[in-house]
């Protein structure tokens, strides 16, 4: 589990909300909230936030392939992907 929360001059308050599931250090599923209380629904414009992961050992290298999704008010979903190597 984690949480955050950010103030900042400019902006509203953030509180942050996310947790991680893994199972056996090999698969991993993600999920998240932002919440901007201050701010009126207009300008909330991020919400779920969700994903999943892979890990797998490749003799003494690790390969890591992740997808995330972010829900966006105005414009389509965020869609990322990522792939790493690990020494």
């Amino acid at each position: 589990l984690n949480g955050v929360f950010q103030n900042s001059n400019f902006y509203g308050d953030e509180y942050k909300l996310g947790a991680e599931y893994g199972f056996d250090n090999t698969l991993f599923i993600r999920g998240g909230y932002d919440l901007l209380p201050e701010l009126d629904a207009d300008n909330d414009i991020y919400g779920l936030t969700a994903g999943f992961g892979v890990k797998y050992n490749m003799g003494g290298v690790d390969l890591k392939l992740d997808y995330a999704y972010r829900e966006v008010k105005f414009f389509d979903a965020n869609h990322v992907f990522t792939v790493g190597l690990g020494f």
